[in-house]
């Protein structure tokens, strides 16, 4: 697993590699999933974009709570 960081207001990539043991073949495969994740000056999420396509989008009201 690997993780970058920025300062606030910038993005976090958090990256996830699974090994998967194939007893059969005696081989393996293997898994990536990636996870970008986006803040606003707050240092509150703003975005959570996957590798597969997927992608949540957070907002917040004028007292910091999350509307969406």
């Amino acid at each position: 697993m690997s993780l970058t960081a920025t300062g606030p207001g910038g993005s976090d990539t958090l990256t996830r590699t699974n090994y998967i043991t194939v007893t059969s073949g005696g081989g393996y495969t293997t898994t990536t999933r990636v996870i970008s994740y986006t803040y606003d000056p707050l240092n509150r999420l703003t975005d959570a974009a996957y590798s597969t396509g997927e992608q949540f989008e957070y907002q917040y009201d004028a007292v910091g709570n999350r509307t969406a």
